[in-house]
């Protein structure tokens, strides 16, 4: 849908698929985002099995890997990641979840890299419908903005964050760089 558009779109913005790149998709679900990366090298995990297992068949590629973990206590890896991005992960997770999460990914970033996160919440104005939706969403943990921004901006230097609106869903987009 719109959003997921405009996703892909903010993604492709900020994230370059070019040989020598680094990537970590946290939480990637299905995979779908993967096929935004042709050449740059790809890794992404979910705590989902049947995704991963999914996102293997699908999007099959040799600079593309998948693997189960938990974004909580994230897979070791032996490498460090350019860029690393997570799209509708933390409405699932706590408060207190979301900031182990990310405080456990970002030593994987290397230096000059970002983390670039995309998340559900409550729209701002006058939208029954979007708001509906967001209640009935399997997230625990829908935010409305204002309380997304005091949560990361009372634990992190975020680069930005930004409030986006696509069709009738609203998001969250913001970035860390190490």
């Amino acid at each position: 849908g719109p959003m997921h558009k405009r996703i892909q779109d903010l993604i492709k913005a900020e994230i370059p698929d070019v040989f020598g790149t680094k990537i970590l998709d946290i939480g990637c679900g299905l995979g779908n985002y993967s096929a935004l990366f042709n050449k740059a090298t790809y890794v992404g995990f979910d705590l989902d099995p049947r995704y991963i297992s999914e996102a293997r068949t699908k999007f099959a590629q040799a600079n593309r890997t998948f693997d189960v973990g938990d974004a909580v206590s994230p897979p070791r890896f032996s490498q460090t990641f350019n860029r690393m991005f997570s799209v509708g992960l933390y409405h699932h997770l706590s408060d207190e979840d979301t900031i182990n999460s990310i405080k456990s990914i970002t030593p994987l970033i290397s230096k000059g890299g970002s983390l670039l996160v995309f998340d559900a919440v409550y729209p701002k104005g006058y939208n029954p419908a979007g708001y509906f939706l967001r209640r009935i969403d399997r997230g625990k943990y829908v935010r409305t903005f204002p309380a997304y921004e005091k949560l990361l901006q009372d634990n992190f230097k975020l680069t930005y964050i930004n409030y986006h609106t696509a069709g009738v869903l609203d998001f969250v987009a913001y970035k860390i760089n190490v």
